[in-house]
């Protein structure tokens, strides 16, 4: 073994078991899913005291929802491109903004049919 094999092994040729700070972008999407779920909540609260006659209140707070969800998926796959860092946030907020995002386009489609 020479001076050059010795190198390139500490150069990172083994796994890097260094603590990586998670993705900031990972991190706010993630926070824009909980916003976005809370949301939810709220119209669905608001809809069933209504007996299923809720108002533009309950739509506009939908849609609102919808626009999260979509934020939290741009902010979830720009999470991605960060170097150094724990991916772990931007996978959950990613997965997260699109199963809630496809969960409210279903009911859009439902009501509408």
């Amino acid at each position: 073994m020479g001076l050059g094999t010795i190198k390139r092994r500490e150069e990172g040729a083994g796994p890097d078991f260094k603590a990586k700070r998670p993705s900031v972008n990972g991190i706010a999407s993630v926070c824009f899913c909980i916003a976005a779920i809370v949301l939810f909540v709220i119209a669905g609260v608001m809809s069933s005291r209504a007996q299923g006659n809720g108002d533009e209140r309950v739509g506009i707070l939908g849609i609102v929802s919808a626009f999260s969800c979509l934020l939290g998926t741009t902010l979830g796959i720009s999470g991605f491109r960060e170097r150094e860092v724990n991916y772990l946030f931007a996978y959950i907020g990613t997965g997260a903004n699109l199963l809630m995002l496809i969960w409210l386009l279903y009911l859009f489609l439902y009501g509408l049919f």
